[in-house]
């Protein structure tokens, strides 16, 4: 991140006591790191908090987003087969996990042309429930609906975010690369 050298992050160690949401930040930098063992680390820490047969959601909340950054399609695929989602989403924290969750399994499926799960996905999906990610799920969301229609309006709506959130690095080249 701001073109540092991967050897600048901290190493940070886990401990058991940790909120979930801050052992999923903990372990995304592994994925900024470009780690070449990342799916093995992976199966290490959901054996690790697994709760009662399979790891909750909200332990994946910004591995989620950190593989959409990181356009890592080996890790979404990973966490679709993995993770059983919950069904209990009265609070509404449960619900932000699940439509993150949601989000990027339609980021995968765009990225497979599987339009079958795509369009069940899109219609469940809820954008504006992202709370503090709202900017980065649109920027996405654009980079989908693009791909599914090629209509340059998803691009310029796409720009106008980019250059509110990072412009060095939500450019048109990775718009348009995004997928490749």
């Amino acid at each position: 991140m701001n073109k540092k050298s991967k050897d600048s992050f901290y190493k940070l160690k886990e401990e058991e006591e940790f909120h979930p949401i801050l052992k999923s930040r903990i372990f995304s930098q592994y994925m900024l790191m470009k780690d070449a063992d990342i799916i093995s680390k992976l199966n290490n820490y959901y054996q690790k908090n697994k709760v009662n047969g399979y790891v909750p959601i909200e332990y994946l909340f910004e591995i989620n987003f950190t593989s959409i950054l990181t356009r890592n399609f080996e890790v979404m695929k990973w966490i679709i087969e993995k993770i059983k989602p919950e069904t209990d989403y009265t609070f509404f924290y449960k619900y932000e996990h699940y439509n993150n969750f949601l989000f990027m399994k339609l980021i995968y499926y765009t990225k497979m042309n599987d339009h079958k799960n795509l369009a069940s996905i899109d219609k469940n999906l809820t954008i504006d429930r992202f709370k503090s990610y709202e900017d980065m799920a649109l920027l996405y969301h654009n980079i989908c609906k693009y791909r599914w229609t090629n209509d340059d309006k998803f691009f310029a709506a796409y720009t106008k975010i980019a250059k509110r959130v990072n412009p060095i690095f939500f450019t048109k080249k990775y718009f348009f690369e995004y997928f490749n």
